[in-house]
């Protein structure tokens, strides 16, 4: 069984999904906070292609002619052409890894969330080595994708801490009911669990 097209719709999908995950789960909630999520992930992909325009002519990877289509079949740009040489999927991976770390460290939240931490590594260094291996984008273009996306997610994070605490706007954050104690729930009878 080959994986390599199952490797790659996946990392292709994966944006998708994340995004797809905290709008659901927003509208299930019957909150804003997904939504909020979303319009930062869409500022964030506008500055990327913004930057790619800018900066394209030393990001344009050296893609071999028959890893082209490999690269390009799920892009959403021009003539099979690529939208930004700045991955784009790396990118929305690297801003919510940030928006969510930057939210367990401030939380002091890091040992109840190691699995996040580990899951969200493994998958951006899997990306990084497939996007690099396959010639589909170029050194510079990954590093430039993980610093926007990084930064933007840590800058969205530290502005909604400034709007909660200097104009009082609460729940700004998609995980904003993290608190810094530790809530324990036991059962107290066969039925009950007592959260305390």
């Amino acid at each position: 069984m080959n994986l390599v097209p199952l490797l790659y719709v996946g990392f292709r999908i994966i944006p998708f999904i994340l995004v797809c995950f905290f709008v659901l789960s927003s509208i299930i909630k019957s909150d804003v906070r997904g939504i909020i999520f979303l319009g930062l992930i869409l500022i964030n992909c506008a500055v990327v292609i913004m930057m790619s325009n800018l900066v394209g002519i030393w990001l344009a990877p050296t893609t071999n002619p028959e890893l082209k289509a490999m690269c390009n079949a799920l892009s959403i740009g021009t003539n099979g052409e690529r939208l930004s040489f700045i991955p784009l999927n790396i990118n929305i991976v690297s801003f919510t890894f940030a928006y969510l770390v930057y939210l367990i460290g401030k939380n002091t939240q890091v040992n109840t969330n190691v699995h996040t931490i580990i899951f969200f590594t493994i998958l951006l260094l899997a990306m990084i080595v497939w996007e690099y291996t396959n010639g589909c984008s170029s050194g510079f273009g990954i590093i430039l994708a993980i610093i926007i996306g990084g930064g933007l997610g840590v800058g969205f994070c530290e502005m909604f801490n400034t709007l909660s605490t200097k104009y009082r706007i609460k729940g700004l954050h998609f995980f904003s009911n993290l608190t810094n104690d530790t809530d324990v729930c036991k059962l107290t009878n066969e039925d009950v669990f007592e959260c305390t």
